[in-house]
């Protein structure tokens, strides 16, 4: 089932690995049964150290797809985080705001049951020291970015600069929202 240059042909290899795969993750087989199941199934004669590998190949892959799906998801997150972030701080900032309000006091009603004229009217500006519960929700969007990120997290070693570099991208990401 080898191909001239002793190579496996590739959709060969692919079907094994599935199968292989299949039959670990179903059946429960060992590596050993799994060998002898794919002859079985006409897929060739293989060796134990053979399906280990194939079922490396096809766990890599797995991770690798997997990986990238999480970091899909993450950055969808932090995008919907960074939306909360940006409108708390343009609430907060609406909140500093000076509040206006108008009070009027009017003479008795008339028979038609219509407010009487206008005595006296207010009008009252007062400033506003701005809604902290509105900080509170910008800080926590940006908390969750570090956490998602694994930036809380204690670097494992000196020389890991995953946490500076995260850290660091998360700056640049807000600087450029923004701006």
């Amino acid at each position: 089932m080898r191909t001239r240059g002793g190579r496996v042909p590739i959709e060969l290899a692919r079907k094994r690995e599935q199968v292989a795969f299949e039959l670990a993750a179903t059946r429960g087989l060992t590596e050993t049964q799994i060998a002898e199941e794919l002859a079985k199934q006409g897929l060739g004669e293989v060796t134990q150290q053979a399906v280990s590998k194939m079922l490396q190949r096809v766990e890599e892959r797995m991770l690798k797809e997997m990986s990238d799906k999480i970091k899909t998801k993450k950055i969808r997150h932090e995008a919907a985080l960074m939306k909360i972030y940006h409108d708390s701080m343009a609430a907060w900032e609406e909140s500093k705001k000076p509040q206006k309000s108008l009070t009027t006091k009017h003479g008795p009603s008339g028979d038609n049951g219509e407010p009487g004229q206008v005595k006296e009217s207010q009008s009252v500006l007062r400033d506003q020291d701005g809604d902290p519960r509105y900080l509170e929700q910008a800080r926590q969007a940006l908390a969750d970015i570090r956490k998602m990120w694994g930036m809380d997290e204690p670097a494992q070693n000196k020389n890991d600069l995953t946490g500076r570099v995260a850290l660091e991208l998360v700056e640049v990401i807000i600087d450029a929202h923004a701006a």
